[in-house]
């Protein structure tokens, strides 16, 4: 048995191909991405050979995903000849991709010179065996001298230059591959899943049964189209934090006939025990609390590659990281797919570059933009749970303080109205003259961080940008200053620059970073979502106003997805009207009604829509 391994590095930008067989290096090479012609090793004496071995590869360990500048290895019968005629491939050898620290892909050939083309989680295990990590491989009884071997039985090869092993070494050691870390599935009546703990589905059952009387809006969805399962046939890939509140979705999205595969888009924000409940029910869920990024990935890989070939068809998305998975690493599988929806800012954020880029594969709806998502969700549901995050971590009085949140859109202006209703005095940091003139006449000072900085005793990042609280501005603040972010991504705050100084871990999700001048900071969820990393995050009652969107946004785009291009819409605001009006009996609200000449008088119909598309709330 043979090893195939190809490392992209996207950095140094070329790619690396070795061939192992057990622990010997039988050949290698390696030669500039974009310019496949230009080798600086090469194992055959035939560099074009060399180039289609780079080529099938990558093809079938990346699954055809485009790093290089040519096009037609796309074939795959094209492939299953070159892998047929220049290579020795049989029938249980590997072929491995890796990238940085990462495996991309395995593939293992099912029959002599044929891939299955697919990456089976299965292999994980066996792979270690044969040669994980890199430090495994015995460099100094590795082979750098080669026969020439018959054409078609094996590779042509040449001898190395003695200068060029220690080159290949050095090259190939600096990969930590993390395969041997990843989890393997579990397995229940007949279906997949990777969770903490089954045992807690008892208790996530109890969970959900509350949640449910507190989401009337998904509830009143069920009830009208349950019995009509408008979603029979979709098979949906979600990948959005693993609540008690989202496994009323997922069981709202069976409930009409969906097929449902889903993951967190969050390593922190997981609650076991909604996981373990739904993986009870019998939908694969691939999602816990303290995930690595390695096992992040894996995890949105399992939603979308399942058993029997099952690949999803919809895509239900928070924050982009499914969505560009589908479309960069698997490619192939987005002809199937008919649409997608995306719930949050920055996600939506991501699909506006594609389309702008022009590599938008299908039709997306832009729940986040709904009104009944964005002012309830982003504003409401924020002013509940950034103080219960913050509070459930530290125990700080958040009274007398000096809490700096940056941005002040409606995610900030959520998390500003809850400190101050606690006591805090509340500063804003703005790059948007309008934004920052609303805080103002909201009675909040606007200041720039450098400002802020030495004084403030709380920093909360609402921006879904890049790099907010700098490393100059940690290193100003004072001792024991908290600092978290509500924003999608770990991105907002420069956590890199902290990984130099001592991390004395508090509790999960706590610690305290100790700078070169001595002074402590206490760092929430590792600068990722504090309201879910270190609570429980929104409310039931606002998810529903969110959740509503998504299911019908994945309603009209599995019923309607040819009638609309490869852009990204918002749902119409009768549908808006719809989930607020469901949610209105729960909080006693009568609405009054429209007499006929009312509505004549400001022509809009009775029964609504009664604002325009341009109307801001």
């Amino acid at each position: 048995m043979k090893t195939w391994w190809l490392a992209i590095d996207k950095n140094d930008e070329y790619s690396s191909y070795l061939e192992l067989k057990g622990r010997k290096v039988v050949a290698q090479g390696w030669c500039h991405l974009k310019d496949l012609s230009s080798l600086k090793l090469f194992y055959p004496n035939n560099k074009d050979t060399f180039i289609q071995v780079i080529r099938l590869l990558g093809d079938v360990a990346y699954r055809g995903k485009n790093w290089w500048s040519d096009d037609d290895h796309r074939n795959a019968s094209r492939c299953s000849s070159v892998m047929w005629n220049l290579m020795d491939v049989k029938k249980g050898d590997l072929i491995v991709g890796i990238e940085g620290t990462r495996v991309m892909g395995i593939c293992e050939m099912s029959v002599d010179g044929v891939a299955s083309y697919r990456y089976d989680a299965s292999k994980s295990e066996y792979a270690q065996t044969i040669g994980f990590p890199v430090e495994w491989i015995d460099w100094d009884d590795a082979l750098f001298e080669f026969t020439p071997s018959t054409p078609g039985q094996g590779v042509h090869g040449i001898k190395s230059l003695n200068n060029e092993k220690q080159a290949v070494i050095d090259a190939w050691k600096k990969y930590k591959l993390t395969l041997n870390t990843l989890p393997t599935k579990n397995n229940m009546n007949q279906h997949d899943y990777k969770i903490a703990d089954i045992a807690l589905s008892g208790w996530g059952r109890k969970e959900i049964n509350i949640a449910e009387t507190e989401m009337p809006g998904l509830m009143a969805l069920r009830e009208e189209f349950g019995a009509a399962q408008p979603l029979k046939g979709a098979r949906i890939a979600g990948c959005l934090h693993m609540t008690i509140q989202t496994a009323v979705l997922i069981e709202t999205l069976t409930a009409l006939g969906a097929e449902v595969r889903w993951s967190s888009c969050n390593i922190f924000s997981t609650q076991d025990h909604a996981a373990a409940a739904i993986a009870a029910s019998g939908v694969p869920v691939f999602a816990w609390k303290g995930e690595t990024e390695a096992e992040a990935d894996w995890c949105i890989e399992q939603t979308i590659i399942g058993p029997n070939g099952w690949h999803p068809n919809m895509i239900l998305d928070d924050g982009g990281d499914l969505t560009n998975m589908m479309h960069d690493k698997f490619p192939e599988l987005m002809a199937d797919v008919k649409g997608l929806s995306e719930e949050t800012t920055t996600g939506v954020l991501r699909l506006y570059e594609r389309v702008a880029k022009g590599n938008l594969k299908v039709p997306a709806f832009n729940v986040n933009d709904s009104v009944t998502k964005s002012k309830f969700d982003n504003l409401y549901g924020c002013r509940e749970s950034l103080v219960d995050g913050i509070k459930r971590a530290t125990d700080v009085m958040i009274a007398g303080k000096i809490a700096v949140v940056c941005g002040y859109g409606d995610v900030g202006k959520g998390c500003a109205q809850s400190l101050r209703g606690l006591g805090a005095t509340v500063w804003i940091t703005e790059i948007d003259p309008i934004c920052a003139l609303q805080a103002a006449m909201e009675g909040y000072r606007v200041v720039t961080m450098e400002e802020a900085a030495p004084l403030a005793n709380i920093f909360v990042t609402a921006t879904g940008n890049f790099h907010v609280i700098r490393h100059e501005h940690m290193l100003a603040m004072r001792d024991q200053a908290i600092i978290c972010n509500i924003g999608h991504f770990d991105s907002e705050i420069d956590i890199a620059s902290l990984r130099q100084y001592t991390w004395d871990n508090i509790k999960p999700q706590v610690d305290h970073v100790i700078l070169p001048n001595g002074k402590k900071l206490i760092l929430l969820a590792e600068g990722r979502l504090v309201n879910l990393g270190c609570a429980t995050g929104h409310p039931s009652f606002v998810m529903s106003n969110s959740f509503c969107n998504q299911v019908l946004a994945q309603l009209e785009l599995w019923q309607n997805a040819a009638s609309y291009e490869n852009k990204v819409y918002i749902l119409p605001k009768k549908l808006d009207e719809k989930v607020a009006r469901s949610h209105l009996a729960q909080i006693g609200v009568n609405l009054t009604v429209l007499t006929d000449a009312q509505a004549k008088y400001l022509n809009i119909p009775v029964e609504g829509p009664y604002k325009a598309d341009h109307y801001r709330y």
